[in-house]
């Protein structure tokens, strides 16, 4: 899905229930992420060590299809939405007003280290793995728990918001990923592995809904979707730096050095937050 079509999705998800329903429309839009995320991996390596790479592109393509095919066939599929933040009220302004805003700078940070982490374990754990002598299937397996971990955890957001403020939820949750990041080189056993990768799916899998929730909580009113459009550049951003960085860690200093300083950012940002 691009970056466009996220941002509405996200918008509108928001608005759906009104404020007292964010948290658990977030928790049930992140919980379908959760469990593409975690049947994606484990569908692929298992189909490249039984069928081959070109039979995995075609059905990864047709997994890829189903949407367009749901949509033209339940057209009236999208609910109408109301919001509670017209935008007819918002008083326009450039968008480093938004980055300006110590509470929404910080979220958005917060939400682009937490991505990059995610997607650097995505990226890089099948390095790690292969190095170390993994098969194709145990890595997606890997993979697959850690995306099974965020949507065990996605289902108790809705109980969780009850009892704690949203950022005392996303604090904890990246400190969780931060110590298990630093763990994680320092064993070779697809089994340990396995756990420490559910660990990081409990703290990178908790931290998407909260910050998706915070950002439309702290957005300005009719501005959420430049809020969310400008964590998207950060997040984008991301995607072009942290390969490049840490693959070059990686070459120069060995697989620990990725994991650590990863481990080190997310720990640095933990603590920006409870600040």
């Amino acid at each position: 899905m691009c970056s466009s079509d996220l941002i509405t999705l996200e918008v509108l998800i928001g608005g759906i229930g009104g404020s007292e329903r964010r948290a658990r429309n977030y928790t049930v839009l992140t919980l379908g992420w959760s469990i593409a995320n975690m049947a994606g991996p484990m569908i692929a390596g298992y189909m490249i060590d039984g069928f081959g790479h070109p039979r995995t592109f075609l059905v990864l393509a047709a997994f890829t299809a189903s949407p367009l095919l749901i949509l033209a066939w339940y057209r009236n599929l999208l609910p109408e939405v109301g919001s509670e933040r017209p935008a007819h009220t918002a008083a326009r302004g450039n968008v480093m007003e938004l980055w300006r805003n110590k509470s929404l700078r910080t979220v958005i940070i917060c939400a682009g280290i937490n991505g990059s982490a995610q997607d650097l374990f995505q990226f890089y754990m099948p390095v790690y793995g292969h190095s170390i002598g993994m098969s194709a299937s145990a890595i997606g397996t890997i993979l697959g728990t850690m995306y099974g971990a965020a949507f065990c955890v996605r289902a108790l957001i809705p109980w969780m918001v009850k009892r704690m403020a949203e950022l005392r939820i996303l604090t904890g949750a990246v400190f969780l990923a931060a110590i298990t990041y630093g763990l994680i080189p320092l064993f070779t056993h697809e089994i340990v592995i396995a756990i420490l990768a559910f660990a990081l799916g409990l703290g990178v899998g908790c931290a998407t809904p909260m910050t998706l929730s915070l950002l439309y909580a702290l957005s300005p009113a009719g501005r959420v979707a430049e809020a969310i459009g400008l964590q998207k550049t950060v997040r984008h951003g991301s995607y072009l730096v942290v390969p490049m960085i840490f693959g070059s860690v990686g070459a120069l200093f060995g697989n620990v050095a990725v994991f650590l300083s990863n481990s080190a950012l997310l720990a640095g940002s933990g603590m920006h937050m409870r600040k």
